[in-house]
This record gives C-alpha cells, sequence and structure tokens, in this order.
C-alpha cells in the first residue's frame, strides 16, 4: 500500500472505532501523523510509515459524559428504566477521580485494542512502549496538541 492509502485506509477504521462505544462525545480522540511531517530523531522510529496517537480530553465536562452515556452502546440496549438507572450508577463514578480515572482507561485500551485489531491484520503495527510514548511526547517528536494528553501511540511500519 502506497502510503496516502495506508493513511486512508487508517482513517476509516478510526472512523469506525469512534462509533463503536457510542453515537455520544468521546473522551478521546484518534489522530494519524505520516512519518514525512514528523522529525526522525530516535532509533526506534525507522521503517514508520505513520504514528497513531490516542488522546484523551482535558476538558471533559459532566454533560459530555452523560451524552456519551446516553448514547452508548450499553445504555441503548436496555430498557428505560434500566437505562436510566445505569446512566445514574455511571454518573455517580464521574465524582470519584479513581473511578473515573480507570473508566477513563478502560475507554482508551479499548480503543487500543479494537484498532491494533483491525489494522494488524493489514499492517504491520507496533504499540509505543512507556519510553518510546514518553519521548514522542516531551520531544516534541509530534505536534502537541492544546487540550489533549497523548495516552498511546501505535507505529505503523513500512
Amino acid at each position: 500500500m502506497k502510503n496516502e492509502e495506508i493513511s486512508n485506509y487508517l482513517e476509516s477504521v478510526i472512523s469506525e472505532i469512534i462509533l463503536y462505544p457510542s453515537l455520544g462525545t468521546l473522551p478521546y480522540t484518534i489522530l494519524v501523523f505520516p512519518a514525512e511531517d514528523v522529525p526522525q530523531k530516535h532509533e526506534f522510529q525507522q521503517n514508520i510509515s505513520h504514528y497513531v496517537g490516542f488522546y484523551f480530553w482535558h476538558q471533559f465536562s459532566t454533560e459530555d459524559l452523560q451524552d456519551f452515556l446516553i448514547n452508548s452502546k450499553e445504555a441503548l440496549g436496555l430498557e428505560e428504566k434500566d437505562r436510566l438507572f445505569y446512566i445514574e450508577k455511571m454518573m455517580e463514578k464521574y465524582k470519584n477521580p479513581e473511578e473515573y480515572e480507570f473508566w477513563l482507561s478502560k475507554q482508551a485500551a479499548m480503543a487500543v485494542g479494537i484498532f491494533s485489531g483491525k489494522v494488524g491484520e493489514k499492517l504491520s503495527i507496533r504499540i509505543a512502549n512507556p519510553e518510546e510514548l514518553a519521548i514522542v511526547e516531551f520531544d516534541n517528536i509530534i505536534p502537541r496538541k492544546q487540550g489533549l494528553s497523548l495516552v498511546s501511540m501505535i507505529f505503523v511500519e513500512n
């Protein structure tokens, strides 16, 4: 596949993933960076065609969470009474920082897992280890995005 075809394929997979958990507001976003737009500074960057970053939103409000939950696959599959109970219980987790952080990490892990499973069928990929992720973020390998925190990175290899 040519780089442009890979970019288009990655974007199509991302479109599928963002519709998977909820039709509401997601607490994360996924961005693709072609390697030609990324400075080559480190050994681990060899043979990478694309960088796929998974980011949390800094400002994910109570209203955003409620929108996510109301439009989630779990809630949409429940009867009205059960749906309201489910949303109420999940909203309580937002008030507990540990519970909320755990919920966020599960959302990101799910997105990374679905993405890597789908893309890994067609392309060679590698998930950044913690050291590589820190270098990518703090060495300005990819542009920093205001209002977002990088939580995971997948390298698409040539």
